[in-house]
């Protein structure tokens, strides 16, 4: 995703682009992130979080997606989740975990995403991908996998961390 990497302290400099990542281990790898409200663990992979304000307005970022993806008005198009995410991304990164029967796609870890900056046209968006971590997939997994079911929503549990791919589906 092409944007300018958060760099300033204030403006859209503060909302430029953050790369960021979903990982359980947080806390026991010592990174730089943070919990969203729903309990999602977010790594800040660029920029690295070093400055208070970027680890202020991200995290503030996602408690309002928490707050509008469990919201009265959450399937509104206009204020609803679809306005602060990119929906054929979700639906893409869906898709190809599922088609290669991806068993790291739960949620546990190695979920990337990108939040575009904001700009004069509009607020930025939370991108699900690029796709990551296939050594467990394509039936390299100890455990088996049904080809009649879904692999992320039926044969493994998704981690409570799915909570917003889940109420999203």
């Amino acid at each position: 995703i092409v944007g300018t990497e958060a760099a300033g302290a204030s403006g859209y400099g503060l909302t430029g682009t953050y790369s960021l990542e979903i990982d359980q281990r947080l806390e026991e790898n010592m990174e730089t992130g943070f919990r969203s409200g729903l309990n999602v663990p977010i790594v800040l992979d660029q920029p690295d979080g070093t400055t208070p304000e970027h680890l202020a307005y991200i995290a503030s970022w996602f408690e309002e997606l928490d707050d509008v993806l469990f919201g009265a008005s959450w399937l509104d198009p206009s204020v609803g989740w679809r306005a602060k995410v990119d929906v054929p991304s979700w639906v893409a990164w869906a898709m190809t975990n599922e088609i290669v029967a991806n068993n790291d796609a739960v949620f546990f870890s190695s979920v990337k995403m990108t939040k575009t900056p904001d700009s004069a046209s509009g607020l930025g968006r939370l991108h699900l991908g690029p796709p990551w971590d296939f050594d467990l997939s394509l039936g390299n997994a100890s455990a088996p996998h049904d080809p009649d079911e879904l692999w992320v929503f039926a044969d493994h549990s998704p981690d409570p961390s799915a909570v917003w791919l889940t109420r999203a589906m």
